[in-house]
């Protein structure tokens, strides 16, 4: 009975959820059909419009630039996953130890870069690898003169020295997301399995990693649908260079629709991101439902 006077009747509830909802519409959806509809025509903003159909769709599949800009997205993504969250798995297992004081300091320092914009972390990164900054002044400071580069400007190098402030943003993101997962695993799963000699490794092998399992999968759906619209970081830090060796999805149609003018073929990259990122989580939930069922 008390239940029944607490609950809301339907009307309420949808009367409440209406503003959220016009707001979603209005900030997602209403651009998303918009963008559908421009990939379906020739229009550079002056010139009349002309519906094409799906020609801007074959344009994009017969572009070798795109597929290297979504080459990049996927070593971003690739390295994202292995770092980001594997770093940021051992920072939540190391802050929990009973052995670390100073929790709280240590929870504050890992999660501050995921505060700051990431304009702000382009430019530090940006002075960080500039020639006589701070990472060649350390260099040669520890005698390794040698190994200095020009980081953002060797096409071989470049897209692995751009990732790293991506990686080094989001670590503290993932940690608390791991911290909020471990103190739901009980104690006793740990004290029981210290009695049988389990050592600490060990315990993170065999209770902590397979109870983490989902949170592990959703941080990899998180960083691979953050990831394949990335831009501000490499925007900054390289603006797609050099050449097009650091040029990702997002400012490959950027250049198209905002430097092209291009708004017909820059909608279709835009749509062809969005299918992309769906299919590569849809792959990745598809493999990780086939081991658990595997199990």
């Amino acid at each position: 009975m008390k239940n029944k006077i607490l609950m809301p009747k339907k009307k309420s509830l949808y009367l409440l959820m209406l503003p959220g909802m016009l707001l979603h519409c209005l900030i997602y959806l209403i651009p998303i059909v918009l963008a559908v509809y421009f990939s379906a025509v020739k229009w550079k903003g002056s010139i009349p419009v002309k519906f094409i159909g799906i020609q801007n769709y074959i344009k994009v599949c017969k572009d070798e630039n795109f597929w290297l800009a979504l080459k990049n997205n996927l070593f971003i993504i690739v390295l994202c996953i292995i770092f980001q969250i594997g770093i940021g798995f051992l920072f939540s297992v190391f802050i929990r130890s009973k052995y670390v004081k100073c929790r709280n300091v240590h929870r504050f320092a890992i999660f501050t870069p995921v505060v700051l914009a990431p304009i702000v972390v382009g430019l530090v990164w940006s002075v960080i690898y500039r020639m006589d900054g701070l990472l060649d002044t350390v260099l040669r400071s520890l005698g390794l003169g040698n190994a200095v580069s020009l980081w953002l400007d060797d096409p071989k190098i470049v897209m692995v020295f751009a990732t790293i402030p991506i990686i080094w943003q989001s670590i503290g993101y993932y940690a608390v997301i791991f911290m909020a997962g471990l103190s739901s695993i009980s104690e006793e799963c740990y004290e029981s399995a210290q009695l049988d000699g389990a050592n600490g490794f060990q315990r993170m092998v065999y209770i902590t990693l397979p109870l983490m399992k989902t949170i592990i999968s959703t941080c990899i759906i998180l960083s691979i649908a953050g990831n394949m619209k990335i831009f501000d970081h490499l925007f900054v830090l390289t603006k797609g260079g050099p050449g097009r060796a650091s040029t990702v999805l997002a400012m490959y149609a950027y250049d198209i629709m905002f430097k092209q003018n291009n708004i017909g073929y820059g909608s279709a990259v835009s749509i062809a991101i969005l299918i992309f990122g769906l299919v590569f989580v849809c792959i990745f939930k598809l493999l990780f439902r086939g081991g658990d069922s595997d199990e």
